[in-house]
């Protein structure tokens, strides 16, 4: 991202701070009840505070055009990649080997998603939010390489925290359970209005269908997998996947076991390790329920 910042001058060129940018409401039809999302004006943007494509430097758009076009081919190309390994792997020998393909490859989606987002993001000459996506990348990364060396118990693990992770938002959203009675109590003291699911039936009916499955995994790596999570909680809330069985606390930590630590202090200290929702951090989402 430094080379971006390269190519652009300072003051940026194309202000528009002599155009007329508000728009006449009272001229405004009523929205289409059905198609609220379609205005008649729109407000034209200060691009001299978040600047655009049409405001950059006559030699940016190309550039970022360009760079936009290589990560899509990144993408495209990491689609056949994953069905490339598929197909060279065999067939799956248990379930349990199912589950750790199927968390595997939710892992390679989840970057390939993240890498077209920040296509998308160039096009529109954003060249600032990606930094956000890069830790999610580099959190693929090291998700991925973690996972693919000891694949059935480290898939179990993510699977244990993930079911723990949705049972507690369910119990959240259940005005009956003590966590929900919380969660009205933090709304009421916010001044939120309450909403709680239409069916109630139906979200205890799926918060029992989780309890269940924690409580009677079916296979051994997952009767493994819930167990040393349940060990793990007793000093930490909502345990990180790829701490069980005695592994890191921390994505720095992984980072330095599987000899990415050169990178993971470079990226942050450009200041691109940015708070962000990536795949390694589900779990750590919960806190902000707790």
């Amino acid at each position: 991202m430094a080379v971006l910042y390269a190519y652009v001058p300072s003051p940026i060129v194309g202000s528009n701070r002599n155009e007329s940018t508000r728009p006449d409401l009272s001229q405004m039809p009523s929205p289409n009840p059905s198609k609220p999302w379609e205005l008649s004006q729109r407000t034209i943007p200060n691009s001299t505070l978040l600047p655009r494509v049409e405001a950059l430097h006559p030699e940016v758009p190309g550039f970022l055009e360009g760079l936009a076009d290589l990560i899509q081919e990144l993408v495209a190309f990491g689609t056949r990649v994953f069905e490339w390994s598929l197909e060279s792997a065999g067939g799956i020998t248990s379930a349990e080997e199912g589950t750790a393909r199927v968390v595997v490859m939710n892992q390679f989606r989840w970057g390939l998603d993240v890498l077209l987002g920040i296509a998308c993001q160039m096009r529109t000459g954003c060249c600032d939010t990606p930094k956000l996506q890069l830790r999610s990348l580099l959190e693929t990364r090291l998700g991925l390489t973690y996972l693919l060396q000891e694949p059935v118990d480290r898939a179990h693990a993510f699977i244990a925290c993930e079911q723990h992770r949705k049972l507690a938002f369910l119990e959240r959203l259940d005005p009956e359970t003590a966590a929900g009675k919380e969660h009205q109590m933090l709304c009421k003291r916010q001044g939120l209005a309450l909403a709680f699911p239409a069916s109630i039936a139906s979200l205890r009916g799926e918060a029992a269908r989780l309890r269940d499955i924690i409580a009677r995994p079916q296979s051994d790596a997952g009767r493994r997998a819930f167990a040393e999570y349940a060990r793990l909680q007793v000093k930490t809330r909502y345990p990180k996947w790829y701490a069980f069985y005695d592994g890191p606390r921390s994505v720095r930590r992984l980072a330095i076991d599987l000899n990415q630590g050169a990178t993971y202090r470079v990226l942050r200290g450009l200041g691109l390790m940015l708070t962000t929702q990536g795949p390694l951090s589900h779990t750590e989402s919960c806190a902000v329920w707790g």
